[in-house]
């Protein structure tokens, strides 16, 4: 009579344990990486001879996430949703961008431009400019002037979206953001901005606009009354 197969009764109790830092490990967390390491040479130093099959079956596992790059900590990108904002003159548009992984940006430069706009004055070249904790107004473009704002609240979350109110069909064209010293190969993202009269509004970010941030610039994290 054939004796009852408990290898994969054994196998499932010897390796119980390692179900929590494989989770870890599917959620992407550094340190995960390390822990699953250890307890895999914990397992393997420490296994019985009826264990053998497994701890081969696991020596392969080990020698495999040794030899596998972890993760890089503080690799981050600027995404936007690569589709239009489309609106109508004299409408309030938001374009969409963000810091992922989420990362804190109210210490960091955050530079909106328009690639496109090739005749502004040097030294005045941008739709809105945030450094050191402010708004610099004496380098943006007069055309925008009191017509633009990031949200306060937003920064600390790596969000980064701008503001644009009273849009007119000059405003038309595309809109890049911008960080000079994120830690990433993608610091900057396009966003296109289409104005045309009669137009049909297309949703491009689930974003909605404040109204308390309407009229406001960014200052230390915070808002005031734009003059």
């Amino acid at each position: 009579m054939r004796a009852p197969d408990t290898g994969g009764t054994d196998f499932h109790r010897g390796t119980e344990f390692l179900r929590v830092p494989f989770c870890l490990l599917q959620r992407g967390l550094l340190e995960s990486v390390h822990q699953l390491r250890h307890e895999l040479f914990h397992f393997v130093c420490n296994s019985g001879k009826n264990e053998m099959p497994a701890t081969l079956s696991f020596c392969f596992l080990l020698f495999a996430l040794i030899f596998t790059p972890a993760p890089v900590k503080g690799h981050y990108q600027v995404t936007s949703s690569g589709q239009p904002v489309v609106a109508a003159p004299g409408d309030d548009v938001i374009l969409q961008c963000l810091v992922e992984p989420q990362l804190d940006m109210v210490d960091m430069t955050v530079e909106w431009s328009r690639p496109d706009a090739k005749r502004w004055p040097k030294g005045m070249e941008y739709v809105h400019l945030y450094r050191d904790n402010r708004e610099v107004e004496d380098m943006k473009s007069s055309s925008y002037h009191n017509r633009t704002v990031l949200f306060a609240g937003g920064l600390r979350h790596g969000n980064i979206s701008l503001i644009v109110t009273n849009v007119t069909t000059a405003d038309e064209g595309e809109y890049k953001c911008f960080i000079p010293k994120l830690q990433g190969n993608t610091k900057s993202s396009i966003v296109r901005l289409v104005v045309a009269q009669n137009s049909s509004k297309t949703i491009t970010s689930e974003t909605q606009l404040d109204p308390e941030a309407k009229g406001q610039n960014v200052l230390n994290g915070e808002t005031k009354p734009s003059s």
